[in-house]
């Protein structure tokens, strides 16, 4: 089971296949470093500019904190849309 990510840019909304399940996550609030929590996990997405590659890391909620020792990066599927709509 491959686990990937999709970014579109025009609607700012990254969707995430994880373990066979699909989440959606609204990227307008939070340009270049995104954070959120879902089920055990939190998740990463981050692109500080037009010039870097999206990138997304999970990792698992150890005693109210993250687990960064043990990043699970997920590879990226496809880019939707015009970055210029993220990053106005």
């Amino acid at each position: 089971m491959v686990n990937s990510f999709i970014v579109n840019y025009n609607l700012q909304i990254l969707t995430l296949k994880y373990n066979g399940e699909y989440y959606s996550f609204n990227l307008n609030d939070d340009v270049g470093d995104y954070w959120n929590t879902f089920e055990d996990m939190d998740i990463n997405f981050y692109q500080e500019s037009e010039n870097d590659e999206p990138k997304v890391s999970l990792y698992h909620i150890i005693n109210n904190g993250a687990d960064i020792k043990n990043p699970i990066s997920i590879k990226l599927d496809k880019k939707v849309g015009e970055m210029k709509y993220y990053f106005k």
